[in-house]
């Protein structure tokens, strides 16, 4: 049972991986005025993130560690079969979300490093754990 539960995590660590780092970058990018008090002047995309940040200079914190903690419930709960599907979702969805600050910030060719490594970790974590579940049915 513990293996089963290790094997779904390690399948939805890149989508764990890649909201850490849209989170992370989303945060660091916030103009001054924000974090001065002025909950208005916040650059956030996404409803629900825009919503907790108009409401709290803690709201991005929150509704962070709530999407996070929901990501690895998903792992945990979903039928097996939907995890790696869920995954792959997210990590597109929070790899657009950091695309869209490296273009911002950094310009447009530095998207790419961000879309090859998250390809990469998503490829190399799927076959670890097509690695974990065969070992699992030869035990």
């Amino acid at each position: 049972m513990m293996e089963d539960y290790k094997n779904r995590l390690i399948q939805i660590f890149p989508a764990f991986f890649a909201a850490m780092f849209d989170i992370l970058i989303t945060i660091y990018f916030q103009p001054q005025e924000y974090w001065n008090g002025n909950l208005k002047n916040h650059n956030e995309a996404n409803p629900i993130g825009s919503f907790a940040m108009n409401e709290s200079i803690y709201g991005i914190f929150i509704i962070s560690v709530l999407w996070l903690i929901i990501i690895l419930l998903m792992g945990i709960f979903l039928p097996k079969k939907w995890i790696s599907y869920t995954s792959l979702f997210i990590l597109i969805c929070h790899t657009l979300g950091g695309c869209s600050w490296i273009m911002i910030n950094f310009g447009f060719q530095y998207q790419f490093i961000l879309i090859g490594f998250n390809t990469f970790l998503f490829l190399k974590f799927n076959n670890i754990s097509k690695l974990h579940s065969f070992n699992q049915h030869i035990r």
